[in-house]
């Protein structure tokens, strides 16, 4: 503090005058754009090539078993670093879903902290990172606490092991490096097994489009993001909220963020396949973010399931199709069912109802 970087701290790069606002998100044009914002950022004229422009800093003669990552750094904020990468960790193991014997995938581990956390609990767990270096340490930290914990190295979306289904697949500070993300994500539905997730941690996932990504995907214009993009040629991305729902939405994901109060690195976006009501039948679990994520009949069919254990009758199914239509809210028709006297004699207690009804 104090010194000549605090005028920029809070700076935000202004977009050149050439940059099109407006343009579709989906569209080849834009992402053409957001090359060439990368492009005057970091002073490279040639093409974006994640093999060469998106190698690890230099970490020197660092032992990654006794000090890997952050319990290397010595500075004054060293202790609240590492609180919000444990708090991080601690969020991802709550809300994993997994337990031993499962198989799990971590892209963009670096140095894996969480992935040798989940291998100590008795998972299964496969890293992948486009840095030989990083691999390199997560290896050497399997090889001496003997877990079930392997790194390979390559690119988003690859299946390390061919034909291999993984119940979680995770990015912790990776997936905002992902620029090809619109041919990953349909991958990712192919790894996963049924019943599985996908989450997201410690990415910059902004709720609402602003300063700093003023855009639903691109370049993040934070002053100290733009500088660390000139010295090592990353592509640093953002992402709206919205679009990264949409995004994954399109492969037949449903998302939700779960907030921590202490750390925005420990803030999570999980993601799952929506409820497929063609095989539901009474005694199903659907969770109230998949049944929220279904529209008109699909939806009043998987609120029957979920809050009262049956098919709608005719009448109850018009009823509720014409409170839909007359403006009532998902959420409203989940509870109206959930405290009716059907309801609480079915003792209904899916996922996500408690907080629903807290709300």
């Amino acid at each position: 503090m104090g010194g000549p970087w605090d005028r920029y701290r809070e700076a935000h790069m202004r977009l050149p005058d050439w940059f099109q606002q407006g343009l579709d998100p989906w569209s080849d044009e834009y992402a053409a754009q957001q090359h060439r914002l990368w492009s005057l950022i970091t002073g490279v004229e040639r093409p974006y090539d994640p093999d060469n422009d998106e190698k690890e800093s230099p970490w020197g003669d660092i032992d990654p078993v006794r000090y890997p990552g952050f319990y290397n750094w010595r500075g004054p904020q060293a202790m609240v670093t590492a609180s919000d990468h444990v708090l991080a960790t601690g969020m991802i193991l709550k809300h994993c879903g997994l337990q031993a014997g499962d198989w799990a995938m971590e892209y963009g581990a670096g140095f894996g902290h969480t992935a040798l956390t989940l291998s100590r609990l008795g998972v299964n767990v496969d890293t992948v990172d486009i840095s030989a270096t990083f691999c390199d340490f997560v290896r050497r930290q399997a090889e001496h606490f003997q877990f079930p914990l392997q790194a390979f190295q390559g690119h988003f979306g690859v299946n390390p092991r061919p034909g291999q289904k993984y119940k979680l697949i995770w990015f912790y500070e990776s997936f905002h490096h992902c620029l090809d993300f619109k041919r990953v994500v349909p991958l990712l539905e192919q790894h996963l097994e049924e019943g599985g997730r996908i989450l997201m941690g410690g990415e910059p996932i902004e709720p609402k489009e602003n300063v700093a990504v003023p855009y639903p995907w691109g370049v993040r214009l934070h002053s100290e993001v733009t500088a660390v993009m000139r010295q090592t040629h990353w592509f640093e991305l953002g992402f709206s909220e919205p679009f990264l729902f949409e995004l994954f939405g399109r492969s037949g994901f449903v998302g939700r963020r779960i907030d921590c109060e202490p750390s925005l690195f420990g803030r999570l976006h999980i993601f799952e396949r929506k409820a497929d009501l063609k095989k539901a039948k009474p005694g199903s679990v659907f969770t109230v973010e998949e049944l929220l994520a279904l529209d008109g009949e699909q939806f009043i069919n998987g609120a029957y399931l979920a809050a009262l254990k049956r098919s709608p009758d005719e009448g109850g199914r018009k009823n509720y199709l014409a409170k839909l239509e007359g403006g009532a809210t998902k959420a409203a028709i989940l509870i109206d069912l959930a405290v009716s006297d059907e309801g609480r004699a079915a003792k209904s207690d899916f996922p996500g109802l408690r907080d629903l009804l807290r709300r």
